[in-house]
């Protein structure tokens, strides 16, 4: 925007060229000169001097709203110009609590740094909505969104399945329903392989802590109450130890097929059962403020993330198929 147009527009925005040419640290009667030359260059007057406030004529409301398209394009160029510096060399603090995160994550951040190699990224694997609230991180990843606070954007859906040692004495009795790993990795499990009645699990035992987790509270919810057979521990645990206790043959966990197909290691030593619950299948989101300051950063991140599970990811819907 030239000096002129810069001294119309604020005589527009304050309706005074007092208060113009006080913003500007400008006298008035060098304003009202600029402004009149211009006037005189466009053939019209901008302004109806006549009355008090000042107000734009029929032609000067014409050219105003040409001045404010130039000023939001003068806008638009500097955001954009000070985010590709910021994609650049800034920073972007993310964070979550689950395994799909760190899957996820890890492996968007090595690409994202491989493409910005003085980027900054921080990971939070402890990191709560309050976090994002406060600013802490920039973007989340939840099971939870809020739809009021936050911008939520899906990123993956996941079937949980109760896991089992092969050789735990309450295997047996659900052998009808039993899949392998490859079957849960496939996404082709057939209606007649699904367990409808949860009593049917009332003499599994379970392994879970005090503070019960996503997949913890969703299989309470199925069960209505856990069985009286539990496992218990004093304090929340990494699920990368539930899983190790299940391959002990010390009870059953509730596991998602991402993390079956992300741990190939002793997999085939249990079983899975899929449980027919809308409760059984859960949506992730990325999570992030409104009005964020680094919109640009936030949408290449989320776009690689979301490029990582579309190809890791087990076909979906993972809905029940008919034989």
């Amino acid at each position: 925007m030239e000096l002129a147009q810069k001294y119309v527009y604020n005589v527009w925005k304050y309706q005074s060229f007092s208060k113009a040419a006080k913003v500007l640290y400008v006298s008035q009667p060098s304003l009202s000169a600029v402004v009149a030359k211009l006037e005189g260059e466009l053939g019209f007057q901008i302004f109806d001097r006549s009355v008090h406030p000042i107000i734009t004529t029929a032609k000067g409301r014409v050219y105003i709203e040409y001045l404010l398209e130039i000023y939001e394009a003068e806008k638009m160029l500097r955001r954009q110009l000070t985010e590709t510096d910021n994609i650049e060399q800034g920073r972007l603090d993310v964070g979550s609590y689950s395994f799909l995160a760190q899957c996820v994550f890890t492996e968007v951040c090595r690409h994202f740094k491989q493409k910005h190699p003085k980027f900054t990224l921080s990971l939070d694997m402890a990191a709560t909505a309050e976090r994002l609230r406060t600013k802490w991180i920039d973007l989340l990843l939840t099971y939870t969104p809020s739809d009021t606070e936050f911008v939520a954007v899906p990123l993956h859906e996941e079937r949980l399945f109760v896991a089992l040692h092969k050789d735990h004495p309450a295997a047996t009795p659900l052998s009808d329903y039993a899949l392998s790993a490859e079957e849960v990795i496939s996404g082709a499990i057939r209606s007649e392989k699904e367990i409808v009645d949860p009593t049917l699990l009332t003499h599994v035992p379970f392994i879970k802590s005090l503070t019960l987790s996503d997949p913890d509270e969703r299989l309470s919810r199925i069960l209505k109450e856990y069985p009286t057979g539990c496992y218990t521990t004093k304090k929340g645990i990494d699920f990368d130890v539930k899983y190790r206790m299940a391959q002990r043959e010390l009870g059953a966990i509730f596991v998602s097929d991402f993390y079956i197909k992300q741990m190939p290691r002793d997999r085939d030593q249990l079983l899975y059962f899929a449980l027919r619950s809308p409760l059984s299948y859960r949506t992730s989101y990325l999570q992030y403020r409104k009005n964020a300051d680094n919109q640009r950063v936030l949408d290449e991140f989320i776009e690689a993330a979301l490029a990582y599970c579309r190809s890791e990811s087990i076909p979906y819907p993972l809905k029940p198929t008919e034989q």
